[in-house]
């Protein structure tokens, strides 16, 4: 086995692995780096370029994992992209939104080399996007046809979507975490990994070895958030919350919405808008048709969430004690 991390700057950013095992080239991720811009936010491509790959596989839709997804399609022609069913229903809509994204940059910032990829571009791409159930067996050839391995999803946790690979290739297993959260969230549940030897195992961590602090457990987390926001609108004052738009967005509309059902939450405004609030028809439809999230659109309705008033968004004050999502 040949493993190269693509990621030049190291870190959280450009995720991306180049694997060859026997006689099969996989690309894991393809991600862009959120504190560089242009093509230094990429990865390193250019030992892709020496050998194309067989197939690339997505371990989730964030845009530090997919950023850069459609710039390899572009030099990789005949590689499909596997993803689970769920990373497949959002991967264009967050592709789409990192086009729009990067055209404000150019205008804003100057950036000559934006958009990396276009709307029209990612409409053509999509066509190679292959779903892949979790716990289903894919094989994959090489372009030789002489040797192949089989790679299984399994969730991770984290989003919805967010799958770990399990590589077998002959007697050899290697797997890849991506991002992943073993602990249930409120809208989905915790990783389910396989059990059984690995030869391999890539994992993707922010805390390493460190262990959690005592007390920071989630429900502690949930419970001090909460006396938070009562604690600051009671006095008069509005909470801004900066959240993914993609997972952590949701999950905090359906953590407030139980608090306040509860009785648990004092009576304010909660404001909301952006690809957020979009990706709550997403994580709608996904629930329905996956069965691998816990969440309903009917949240937006009982929070009674509206959008950002123009007076925000111009930086003055809105004027009322509110909780926004931004």
């Amino acid at each position: 086995m040949r493993l190269i991390d693509l990621n030049k700057h190291g870190g959280i950013g450009a995720n991306s692995h180049f694997v060859e095992i026997g006689g099969v080239r996989l690309l894991i991720d393809s991600g862009l780096h959120p504190k560089f811009a242009g093509r230094d936010a990429m990865p390193d491509f250019s030992p892709v370029r020496r050998s194309e790959v067989d197939a690339i596989v997505i371990t989730h839709c964030h845009l530090d994992h997919i950023g850069s997804l459609p710039v390899v399609m572009r030099e990789n022609p005949r590689a499909p992209v596997l993803m689970s069913v769920p990373s497949a229903m959002l991967i264009s809509r967050m592709l789409h939104n990192s086009v729009n994204v990067m055209e404000r940059q150019k205008e804003e910032q100057g950036i000559p080399e934006y958009p990396l990829f276009t709307h029209g571009e990612i409409d053509v791409l999509e066509k190679r996007f292959v779903r892949v159930p979790f716990g289903q067996v894919k094989k994959i050839n090489s372009s030789n046809g002489k040797d192949h391995l089989e790679i299984v999803l399994h969730p991770a946790g984290h989003i919805a979507g967010a799958a770990g690979v399990d590589i077998l290739h002959k007697h050899r297993r290697i797997f890849f975490t991506g991002d992943v959260q073993f602990e249930a969230q409120r809208t989905l549940n915790g990783a389910r990994f396989p059990r059984g030897k690995f030869d391999t195992i890539v994992m993707e961590t922010t805390r390493g070895a460190t262990e959690r602090p005592q007390g920071k457990e989630r429900v502690h987390e949930i419970a001090r958030l909460i006396e938070t926001i009562n604690k600051t609108i009671t006095r008069g004052g509005s909470v801004l919350i900066p959240v993914f738009a993609l997972g952590r967005h949701q999950e905090l509309l359906t953590v407030l919405n139980d608090a306040r059902g509860f009785g648990k939450l004092v009576p304010c405004p909660i404001i909301s808008g952006g690809l957020g609030m979009d990706i709550v028809d997403y994580y709608d439809e996904i629930a329905t048709k996956t069965g691998t999230l816990n969440f309903n659109r009917n949240v937006v309705k009982e929070l009674k969430v509206r959008r950002p008033p123009k007076n925000l968004i111009a930086g003055r004050d809105p004027g009322e004690n509110s909780i926004f999502l931004l």
